[in-house]
């Protein structure tokens, strides 16, 4: 009888120090749970933080690429324009170049 009761005894020792264990891990692992929630928040909000200032940048040089292709085509618009223009001058000159205009001896 005395050794079944030690037995007991030692065996309600052994469990009351496994659940004594068991309770600080599951403390424990509450605490880094909270640690965890909290760090995934603070990434959830730093990744919207971060979206945001993309998006806003995107948008800038968007409207950059926008603005400089418009530049772009008013500047080729304006140099076909002058091509244009050089090429009416230069079909001026062969036609004033035809019509022969006395030379400068001439006139001497």
């Amino acid at each position: 009888m005395r050794k079944r009761d030690e037995a007991w005894r030692e065996e309600v020792k052994e469990v009351t120090v496994k659940y004594t264990s068991l309770v600080k891990l599951v403390k424990a692992t509450n605490s880094e749970r909270v640690k965890v929630d909290s760090l995934k928040t603070e990434s959830n909000s730093l990744d919207k933080e971060f979206e945001e200032a993309m998006r806003a940048e995107i948008k800038k040089m968007s409207a950059e690429v926008t603005r400089s292709t418009e530049d772009a085509e008013r500047a080729t618009q304006q140099a076909q324009g002058l091509a244009d223009e050089l090429a009416r001058l230069r079909r001026l000159m062969r036609a004033a170049g035809a019509t022969k205009l006395p030379n400068a001896e001439d006139l001497a």
